[in-house]
């Protein structure tokens, strides 16, 4: 059975997770059986070229392989840094315009802060100070930070790195592994 035949499967539940001795992310889960005439059926997804997860054992829902979708933003397609050259007169509206940006961007899957520069309690004084990095992440988000804080302080956004175009998200309900393939064994007789 490969993901894209198991994703047709209902009620997954992720029993554990853990990394193998070749270095991947093995996910043990349950879930109905797709013909729906069975007991639950018992899987290991092996995830293997792991860049970045957020999974934990509980239930889990839908299971999709993508190469679209929020969590993938900071892996694929150009990287950049977002600086800022002036003290806003409203630091915390150009606090609250970056967390605006950041959650509508990423649908909720990934918190602003990881993509800030510094953590919220110092930000404002951070802001005061009259110039820095502002924040790291995907270009295509930075740009429509910029667009938005260009009327509260001046901003550029600088291109670092390009992402790896190869890599695809593995998403269980709210859970999510970012790898490059994941291959599924089926546990007979459980």
């Amino acid at each position: 059975m490969d993901i894209e035949t198991l994703a047709e499967d209902l009620e997954t539940y992720i029993v554990s997770v853990r990394i193998a001795d070749e270095g991947d992310v093995v996910l043990e889960i349950t879930c109905d059986d797709y013909e729906g005439n069975g007991p639950r059926r018992h899987f290991e997804l092996f995830c293997s070229g792991v860049k970045d997860l957020s999974v934990s054992a509980g239930a889990a829902g839908a299971i999709e392989f993508t190469e679209e979708h929020p969590v993938l933003l900071e892996h694929q397609g150009a990287q950049g840094a977002l600086f800022f050259s002036s003290a806003p007169e409203r630091p915390d509206e150009v606090f609250f315009r970056v967390h605006a940006t950041f959650t509508a961007e990423f649908d909720g899957w990934k918190a602003p802060s990881r993509f800030l520069n510094g953590d919220p309690a110092t930000f404002r004084r951070y802001l005061e100070g009259g110039h820095g990095l502002l924040a790291r992440g995907p270009v295509v988000v930075l740009e429509k930070l910029k667009a938005s804080l260009e009327p509260l302080l001046p901003v550029t956004v600088v291109r670092t790195h390009e992402g790896k175009p190869h890599l695809k998200a593995l998403i269980l309900g709210p859970h999510w592994i970012i790898c490059t393939a994941v291959r599924v064994k089926e546990r007979a007789g459980e």
